[in-house]
């Protein structure tokens, strides 16, 4: 059995992502966030992106737009980030898979995997431009 670990976290809208980093808003934000997931005490890694949003930003865009689709997403009532962090460590760590594809097919339930949608060229199946 392998377990995931949270390597790393880093946060698309905080380059210099730490404890102090603050939102404009503490209670109406979107901020994205890419998790470097890889197996407890194995080498390689795979980035998951996950967008953190409070309870205040998803009502307004619902407001605004009539409509907000939610996978990938973690709401939260106001920003903190020790309990935002936390919570994504927990929920990382707590996925457990026979194999490298069923952990990571598991931890993309949370955050979407950077191979997600991912498929191999195949250039049998490539369409050709057209020609004149």
């Amino acid at each position: 059995m392998i377990f995931a670990e949270l390597k790393s976290l880093e946060c698309q809208n905080a380059p210099d992502l730490s404890p102090n980093f603050m939102p404009d808003d503490l209670e109406d934000f979107c901020l994205h966030y890419c998790m470097v997931v890889g197996g407890r005490g194995m080498e390689g890694e795979e980035l998951f992106n996950v967008s953190v949003c409070s309870t205040k930003w998803v009502e307004r865009i619902c407001k605004e737009s009539g409509y907000l689709f939610g996978r990938h997403y973690l709401i939260v009532p106001y920003f903190d980030f020790t309990k935002i962090e936390w919570t994504l460590r927990k929920s990382v760590e707590s996925v457990i898979g026979k194999d490298w594809h069923e952990l990571s097919t598991k931890v993309g339930r949370i955050g979407k995997s950077e191979f997600e949608d991912y498929r191999p060229y195949d250039p049998a199946k490539s369409e050709s431009a057209p020609t004149r």
